[in-house]
């Protein structure tokens, strides 16, 4: 349950801090807004860093009170997802990591030769399932996969255009770049999440970003992050694919267009 005047939230993971940052100060202007409606709430992170997969089981047992994540259907059944995206549609674009010896990247190859070659995704990611949707070849794998990239056992990587520039600082120990000529894009937006036992939190947060999207303050909190600057000067000048996305519901559909 929420705690007295607190409500908790994950503890982020390393290299996740400039997302986290953001993400926890939209959160605190969406309870601010709602404030007088509501009453006053601090966000506190948990003690412990764990991984997303069970930042959302958190929610069920109680140890957090919002979580954030990629949506999809089986999430939705789940949680209650709060259908405002916290990032626009940033995360639906994907660029590829890939070795640098690899010269097949060196322009953008079709999308019949993509989908011929091996690409890696977490297992349980979603992104998985979207990518095999469309008929991509995909590994599935619970390891590292920027290790199995360096092995050769595949040969891409799809990754967040957000995200990919931190992570290759992170893994110096591997000899990879980002593919300069191509990109995918498919709707994937990001939620906050919350237990089926808190609708009023829900409901919070659905008011406060909803006003916070509509007075256009979100949107220039979003276009201040170096991160943001980052991805859309990485996207200048890419093939983009477009895909199908297979997990949305419809509630998440019309959310969608709602906040474009």
């Amino acid at each position: 349950m929420v705690h007295q005047d607190n409500v908790r939230i994950p503890r982020p993971a390393p290299g996740t801090t400039d997302i986290y940052n953001y993400i926890v100060e939209l959160l605190t202007r969406a309870l601010a807004v709602t404030e007088r409606e509501y009453g006053s709430l601090k966000v506190v992170a948990n003690p412990e860093t764990t991984p997303q997969q069970r930042q959302l089981m958190n929610l069920s047992n109680g140890n957090t009170d919002i979580a954030w994540s990629i949506t999809s259907a089986e999430r939705e059944s789940r949680y209650t997802p709060v259908r405002v995206p916290l990032i626009g549609g940033l995360f639906g674009y994907r660029v590829f990591l890939v070795r640098a010896d690899d010269n097949r990247f060196n322009y953008a190859p079709s999308l019949p030769d993509l989908k011929a070659m091996t690409a890696i995704q977490g297992a349980n990611w979603p992104d998985t399932h979207i990518l095999q949707f469309n008929e991509f070849s995909v590994l599935g794998t619970y390891g590292s996969g920027h290790m199995l990239l360096h092995r050769k056992m595949f040969d891409y990587f799809p990754r967040a255009i957000h995200e990919v520039s931190q992570e290759l600082l992170e893994y110096p120990q591997f000899t990879l770049n980002v593919a300069p000529q191509l990109a995918l894009k498919y709707d994937n937006p990001m939620f906050f999440f919350v237990s089926k036992k808190h609708p009023r939190l829900a409901e919070r947060l659905t008011k406060g970003l909803t006003t916070l999207y509509n007075n256009g303050e979100m949107l220039n909190l979003l276009t201040q992050q170096p991160f943001y600057a980052d991805a859309e000067e990485m996207l200048f000048g890419r093939e983009i694919y477009v895909l199908q996305n297979p997990l949305l519901t419809d509630e998440t559909k019309a959310a969608l267009a709602q906040f474009r």
